[in-house]
């Protein structure tokens, strides 16, 4: 019954939140239709068991009238119905209907003959309700009947009481409803005005109700973060766009003072015109490199294959093609059997990138390749100008770039790629000051294969 109950409530709230309905709305018929069926499912039961003590009480009774006669030293069961019935009263014998075996003793309300049973049945005649008894005395089937007008009585009682019960049941429901629901339902309320106050134009707002309800706090918890995380990812677009902008005008604008100077020069100094146009190239390559390294950073993250490959054959590798760019000393102390599962090319790019960033940014003249066996980390070491506290925070953002005035090569863009590509090789960064001068990458979460 109970869990019919929950599934009903459940279902109703469900049909109410599919029509529209407002969540003060749910809450209150929600809590009037669970108090409904609560209020008929204890009335039920009441009836029942209050049917049934009466049935049984009143049934007691009649036997007992009967059984006091039935066995007296001057019953005569030959002489039932004259001198034996007045015996028994007059109240009983007015009364009763009295069935013995085959034979109806006495029927004042001139009822059907009605076979033998054993036990109680409540049966109604004309709108009269009479009780029959059935029980066995001396092998005898003995089969009382009686009307019972104050099953009556109980019955309209009953039904005023319970009538009465569910009114005044239902009222100190939909009160109780309406406070619940109100508590519940204003800081919901609150909280989304606050959001629609929000605007882009100023992020950084946020809601603060007073509110008991442990859920709505941490709703509201919930909802706080994600505008800090929306605010921060806001600037950064914003950050973004401005610095993408700046760093694409710049060549255009180199381009476009050369090809100026080409129409201007072509037919009068040839050797400027080569140069202008030797320019045009290598700022071009720039662009490409540019849009390359934007569409590496806008990929979306999915699985990378990996496989087992030799860490210090990666690194030597890279290391030849930097060197022929940069003029820079690479050590590398990477036991020759350690192998690890991972992308050879992803790695061999985040390496790179290190070493490129150690030549061109950080001015080493000494990079450090070395593995920690203890903790299972690689270090890149450089004794380069270093990095501070500060900056390590910024380091890996796009376009972020240290100091502006120790190299004006590159977009700001390196780092951010390593880091992207540490994260989708699954591994880890940490940047630490090197003992005596420069910056320590240390990465870890190798995957070391056998």
């Amino acid at each position: 019954m109970l869990g019919n109950t929950l599934i009903l409530s459940e279902a109703w709230a469900m049909s109410l939140n599919n029509k529209g309905f407002s969540l003060f709305l749910q809450m209150v018929m929600s809590i009037l239709l669970i108090s409904a069926i609560i209020i008929g499912f204890f009335s039920y039961f009441v009836y029942i068991n209050s049917r049934t003590i009466f049935i049984k009480n009143y049934a007691q009774e009649l036997s007992k009238a009967y059984i006091s006669i039935s066995h007296s030293p001057r019953f005569n069961r030959s002489d039932f119905g004259g001198q034996g019935m007045r015996m028994m009263g007059p109240a009983v014998t007015d009364q009763l209907y009295i069935k013995i075996d085959d034979k109806i003793i006495q029927n004042p309300d001139n009822l059907e003959d009605y076979s033998f049973f054993s036990g109680t049945k409540l049966i109604n005649v004309d709108n009269n309700m009479y009780l029959l008894y059935g029980f066995s005395d001396n092998n005898s089937k003995v089969l009382l009947g009686s009307r019972v007008a104050e099953y009556e009585l109980f019955l309209q009682g009953f039904r005023s009481s319970i009538i009465l019960a569910s009114i005044l049941g239902i009222l100190i429901s939909l009160v109780v409803s309406i406070v619940l629901s109100k508590r519940i339902t204003e800081p919901l309320k609150k909280v989304s005005s606050s959001l629609r106050n929000i605007v882009v134009s100023d992020l950084s707002s946020r809601i603060s109700i007073k509110t008991k309800t442990k859920e709505i706090k941490e709703l509201i918890n919930a909802i706080n973060k994600a505008l800090v995380r929306i605010e921060n990812g806001y600037k950064r677009q914003e950050q973004f766009s401005s610095d993408i902008a700046h760093e694409i005008m710049t060549p255009l604008t180199s381009i476009l003072g050369f090809s100026r100077m080409i129409t201007r020069w072509a037919s009068e100094n040839r050797a400027m015109t080569e140069e202008a146009a030797s320019n045009i190239e290598e700022t071009s390559k720039k662009l490409i490199e540019l849009a390359e390294k934007l569409l590496l950073l806008s990929q979306p993250d999915s699985n990378v294959e990996q496989y087992s490959v030799n860490l210090k054959q990666v690194a030597l590798n890279n290391i030849k093609e930097v060197q022929s760019f940069y003029d820079f000393d690479i050590e590398v102390n990477i036991p020759e059997e350690l192998r690890v599962k991972t992308s050879r090319e992803l790695l061999g790019m985040s390496l790179k990138i290190l070493l490129e960033n150690a030549a061109k940014h950080a001015k080493a003249d000494t990079v450090k390749i070395e593995w920690n066996s203890k903790n299972k980390e690689l270090h890149v070491i450089d004794n380069g100008l270093g990095i501070t506290a500060s900056e390590k925070e910024r380091i890996f953002e796009r376009f972020y770039k240290v100091d502006s005035s120790r190299s004006k090569e590159g977009f700001g863009l390196g780092l951010s790629i390593f880091k992207k590509i540490v994260d989708k090789l699954d591994l880890v960064v940490r940047i630490e000051n090197a003992r005596e001068k420069g910056t320590n990458f240390v990465i870890r979460g190798w995957n070391i294969s056998e």
